[in-house]
């Protein structure tokens, strides 16, 4: 069986020689769904803006080179002058945070000093933690003296009643090595009345303590 085969034309021996007639051919050759109604023609004319062979109409004549380069160079030297200035104010932006955050220890550093100030007397510098002057030994005239006045005066009491007691439960009426009198623990003048009273109160409790 014989083929019958019709020659090809000189001018088409010749375009199958040309790089672009090749390529054509052969993007319409193509066989796939996404080559399906494809014509070269339409591609080169009407390529989708995403494709690189897409062109401006504004740039399809515009042949001067030292144009485009100046545009590009500017172009470039925008973006480029645009990243400086993000990375001016990024700096910024950190070194204002940085600041705002100092600010606010030193403020909560004197909210804690004023603290102690005002209640612990622990930050005063050059006071005394106590309201009483060691040098002069003098309590301070203030609410605080009085308070620390009164805690001492009722420590010192308990400390003469505690005494008291002791001398009464461990000791007689008089010295075994002299003879002599046995007069008790001796209470400043100042202090009597209300030793006197404790004393009376502290009696009292003994006598209505059940015995075991």
């Amino acid at each position: 069986m014989i083929n019958n085969v019709q020659p090809r034309t000189r001018e088409e021996r010749e375009a199958t020689r040309v790089r672009d007639s090749i390529e054509k051919a052969r993007i319409d050759q193509r066989v796939g769904i996404e080559a399906r109604h494809v014509v070269v023609k339409e591609i080169l004319h009407n390529a989708s803006p995403q494709s690189t062979l897409f062109l401006p109409e504004n740039e399809r004549f515009d042949k001067d080179f030292a144009v485009y380069d100046k545009r590009e160079r500017e172009l470039q030297s925008m973006k480029k002058q645009q990243a400086i200035e993000n990375h001016r104010i990024q700096i910024m932006e950190r070194e204002s945070l940085k600041w705002e955050q100092l600010d606010e220890a030193l403020k909560r550093e004197e909210e804690r000093r004023r603290y102690h100030q005002e209640v612990n007397k622990a930050g005063k510098r050059n006071y005394n933690g106590l309201a009483f002057n060691p040098i002069t030994l003098e309590y301070e005239r203030s609410n605080e003296g009085e308070l620390l006045r009164q805690r001492d005066d009722e420590s010192k009491l308990r400390n003469f009643l505690r005494a008291n007691n002791i001398e009464r439960r461990s000791n007689c009426g008089y010295n075994l090595l002299t003879g002599e009198t046995r007069f008790g623990v001796s209470v400043p003048e100042e202090m009597k009345p209300r030793y006197d009273k404790a004393q009376a109160r502290f009696d009292e409790d003994l006598e209505w303590r059940p015995r075991k």
